[in-house]
C-alpha cells in the first residue's frame, strides 16, 4: 500500500483538472504564432513515463492490474475496480497521483518516488501506498473511451457533484448487463460540458459483443441526472469518443422534510421480548397479534386467521429471522410469508405493523405492537424442519428457515424423536433431516445461570438420512451488492462523521476483488467464496487519520479478517467467525 494518501485541496485540484481539461481539448493545436523554429525543435522528447504499466495481481498470477499515464495528464487504472484514477503529475523523480472511489468521489493524493524508469520497467517507492512495486510496460493492455457529459437544464452544478460512468456489455437482451469498467469524476465547481476518460482492459472487449456507456450526475448521494438513451461504443463500427447528454430526474424528498422517525439500536431492545397489539377487521371481528423477538435474531409471530388453512404462509403462525434496517427506523421479519414483514419503528417500545402476510395484504388500519412487561412464550405448535443430532446426552436442532441451533428439551414427544434418530444414524452425532411440530420455550441453561430458548417437540413427524435443508430465498446477492455496515460484534453502528462516506463493502465477481470504506479510509483486497464459505485477503487501505470515529475502522478490519462464512436473510448479510456473527450489513439500492 504506497505513500500515505492525503486529501488534496479543492483549489489546487480544481486548477489541475481545469488545466488538464484545456490540454485535453486543445492539445492538438499548432504552436503559437511567433515561436522560433529552434525553440520548437528544442522541445524535450516525450515523457518516458507515458503509457501503460502492468503487474500480476497478488495470489492471482494469471490476472493483471495496470496503471496508465496519458500525455494529457490523466491517470487511469485497469483491473483495479476498487478505485479510479484521475490525474498524475511528475516532479523530477517524484510522482503525484490522485484517485477516488465511487462512494467517496473527493480526490485523494498519493506521493511516490520513481526508483527505476526504463523502456520496459517502472519501479515506484513510497512509505505506504497501493502503487509501490515494479511494473512492466504493456501499452496494448489498456484503452480508454473519451468524451464529454452535458445537460440542457439551465441550472448550475454544486461543488460536490460527481459524474459516474459505467461501461457495460449489453450483448444479451435476456440477461442483465455485464460490468466492464467504471469511472467517477468529481466536478469540483466545473460546469457542463465536462470531459471524461473511461479506462478499460483491452482483453475485456470481444469484437463480437455490444458495449455501451451509462452516465449519471450524483449530488448529495442522489442521482440527479441520468442518461435516457443508449450510447454504444467500441465494437460494430461504434466510436471510442462520445458526447453524452443526461436528463434531470426528480430528487427524493430531503430527509430534513420527511416526518421524524425514531431510530433504534439492537442493544436498546433488551431481548427476549414480546410485542402485542389488537387487530380489528372490516368484518367487525377482533384478534390479537403477538410478536416474540429473541437475541439470536429469531422471531415467532402469532396472528388470527378468518379461515383455517394448511398453508403455513397463510396460517396464524410464522417464524424466521429479524433485523433492523434503514438506520434503525424499520424492523424486518424474514419468515415463511411470501415477502418480508416491514414494521416501522414508532418509538423505543412500539412497532407499527402494516400487513399480515409480508408486504402483501396491507392493513387498512396499521396496528401498533407495544412491548409487554414480561415475555409471553406462547406455546402454539408450529411446523418445523431442520437437522437434528444427539450426542453425549445432548440434543441439538438446527432449524432450516433460520439456520439457528437450539437445544431440544427432553419432554413431550422428544422420546419418539430420539428413538427414530438412533435407529437411522450411522455415526455418533450425525445430523439427520427432521420434521416436527414444536414451539420455542425457555428453560434453565445446562451450564451457568439464567434461561435459554429451547425447542419443545409437541409432535415428532419424520426423520431422513439422505435429505438436507432446502436453499432459502435471499433477496440480495453477495456479489455486486452495496452492503452498508450496520453492526459489528452485536453493536449497532451509527456513523456520524460529518463529510465522510458510510462504512460499506462491495464484492466484484469479475476479479474477485473487494472494495469499501471503513469510516476513515477506502480499502481494497481480494476475496474467496466457495458455497457459504467466505474469506478476505491482501487487504490494503488509504492512510487518512480517523479523528472522529477512530475505533470503527480497527474493529471493521478485525471482523473482515476473522470471517469464515456468510449468511444472507432477505436483504441482510451476516459474516461469521465460526458460530459467532462478527458483522452485519444491509443491502442498499441507488
Amino acid at each position: 500500500m504506497g505513500a500515505a494518501p492525503s486529501r488534496i485541496s479543492h483549489t489546487s485540484l480544481a486548477a489541475m483538472l481545469i488545466a488538464l481539461t484545456l490540454l485535453f481539448l486543445f492539445g492538438g493545436c499548432a504552436s503559437p504564432t511567433g515561436m522560433a523554429a529552434d525553440q520548437a525543435a528544442s522541445r524535450e522528447p516525450p515523457n518516458r513515463l507515458v503509457g501503460t504499466w502492468i503487474r500480476p495481481i497478488n495470489n492471482q498470477p494469471d490476472k493483471i492490474e495496470g496503471i496508465r499515464f496519458d500525455d494529457d495528464g490523466r491517470f487511469g487504472l485497469v483491473g483495479i475496480h476498487t478505485m479510479h484514477g484521475l490525474a498524475w503529475m511528475r516532479e523530477d523523480d517524484g510522482l503525484i497521483v490522485t484517485t477516488n472511489t465511487g462512494r467517496y468521489p473527493e480526490p485523494l493524493e498519493t506521493r511516490l518516488s520513481i526508483q527505476t524508469l526504463t523502456d520496459t520497467t517502472l519501479t515506484l517507492e513510497g512509505d505506504k501506498g497501493y502503487f509501490r512495486g515494479t511494473w512492466r510496460r504493456d501499452d496494448t493492455s489498456a484503452s480508454r473511451i473519451t468524451g464529454q457529459v452535458a445537460y440542457r437544464e439551465r441550472i448550475a452544478l454544486p461543488h460536490d457533484a460527481a459524474i459516474h460512468l459505467t461501461l457495460e456489455d449489453v450483448s444479451r437482451q435476456d440477461a442483465p448487463a455485464t460490468y466492464i469498467a467504471s469511472q467517477v469524476i468529481p466536478t469540483l465547481g466545473r460546469q457542463v460540458p465536462i470531459p471524461f476518460a473511461l479506462y478499460y482492459a483491452s482483453d475485456a472487449i470481444d469484437p463480437r459483443h455490444t458495449y455501451q456507456v451509462r452516465a449519471a450526475i450524483v449530488i448529495d448521494g442522489q442521482r440527479r441526472f441520468l442518461t435516457t438513451q443508449a450510447y454504444p461504443v467500441l465494437t460494430r463500427g461504434n466510436p471510442d469518443h462520445i458526447e453524452m447528454t443526461v436528463q434531470g430526474v426528480q430528487p427524493k424528498q430531503p430527509l430534513s422534510t420527511q416526518p421524524h422517525r425514531k431510530t433504534l439500536r439492537v442493544e436498546d431492545l433488551h431481548l427476549p421480548a414480546t410485542y402485542s397489539g389488537q387487530l380489528e377487521r372490516h368484518t367487525g371481528s377482533q384478534g390479537r397479534i403477538t410478536l416474540n423477538l429473541y437475541s439470536n435474531r429469531i422471531f415467532f409471530l402469532r396472528k388470527p386467521v378468518e379461515t383455517p388453512s394448511d398453508d403455513t404462509r397463510a396460517s396464524g403462525h410464522d417464524h424466521g429471522r429479524w433485523y433492523l434496517a434503514h438506520g434503525g427506523r424499520q424492523l424486518v421479519l424474514v419468515g415463511r410469508a411470501e415477502a418480508p414483514y416491514k414494521l416501522a419503528v414508532k418509538d423505543s417500545e412500539t412497532f407499527r405493523l402494516l400487513s399480515l402476510n409480508g408486504s402483501q395484504d396491507r392493513l387498512q388500519h396499521p396496528i401498533d405492537l407495544a412491548r409487554k412487561d414480561e415475555l409471553d412464550p406462547f406455546g402454539d405448535p408450529v411446523p418445523m424442519t431442520g437437522m437434528f443430532r444427539y450426542m453425549a446426552d445432548a440434543a441439538l436442532f438446527t432449524e432450516c428457515l433460520t439456520e439457528a441451533s437450539f437445544p431440544v428439551a427432553q419432554e413431550n414427544d422428544y422420546l419418539a424423536l430420539e428413538r427414530a434418530y438412533l435407529g437411522h444414524r450411522q455415526t455418533a452425532g450425525e445430523p439427520l433431516f427432521t420434521t416436527l411440530t414444536g414451539h420455542l420455550g425457555q428453560r434453565p441453561k445446562m451450564e451457568g445461570e439464567g434461561m435459554e430458548p429451547v425447542i419443545i417437540v409437541d409432535r415428532f413427524d419424520t426423520i431422513q438420512r439422505h435429505a438436507t435443508c432446502p436453499m432459502r430465498n435471499a433477496l440480495a446477492r453477495l456479489q455486486n451488492t452495496y452492503w452498508k455496515l450496520t453492526e459489528l460484534y452485536g453493536k449497532t453502528i451509527q456513523f456520524t462523521a460529518a463529510g465522510q462516506g458510510e462504512p460499506h463493502l462491495l464484492l466484484r465477481p469479475s476479479e474477485h476483488q473487494l472494495s469499501g470504506f471503513s469510516g476513515c479510509n477506502g480499502f481494497f483486497g481480494s476475496y474467496r467464496v466457495d458455497g457459504n464459505q467466505l474469506s478476505f485477503a491482501n487487504m490494503g487501505a488509504t492512510m487518512m487519520a480517523c479523528p472522529l470515529e477512530p475505533n470503527i475502522e480497527k474493529i471493521f478490519f478485525s471482523a473482515l479478517k476473522a470471517t469464515e462464512h456468510f449468511k444472507i436473510f432477505g436483504e441482510m448479510l451476516e459474516l461469521y467467525d465460526g458460530r459467532n456473527a462478527v458483522a452485519r450489513f444491509e443491502a442498499v439500492y441507488f
